[in-house]
């Protein structure tokens, strides 16, 4: 599906500019496994395929968004 790296960096500057941190990783700049873990009150954006959620043995986040092809 088209933007989701679009919709992953369009959130981290939105949180930027709010004054909140933020990294942004995943299928998108640096890796997951590259990102320094988050300081109280930073929120992690990650681009992640279907392939990599179907994959995660943990995976909880607060807030998702799910692109369907279908319907894009």
């Amino acid at each position: 599906s088209n933007g989701k790296s679009t919709t992953t960096a369009l959130i981290g500057h939105l949180l930027e500019a709010a004054g909140k941190p933020a990294q942004i990783g995943g299928n998108i700049g640096r890796g997951v496994l590259d990102l320094e873990p988050p300081e109280a009150g930073e929120t992690v954006v990650l681009e992640l395929s279907s392939y990599q959620i179907e994959l995660a043995r943990a995976l909880g986040p607060d807030i998702a968004l799910l692109a369907d092809r279908a319907r894009v």
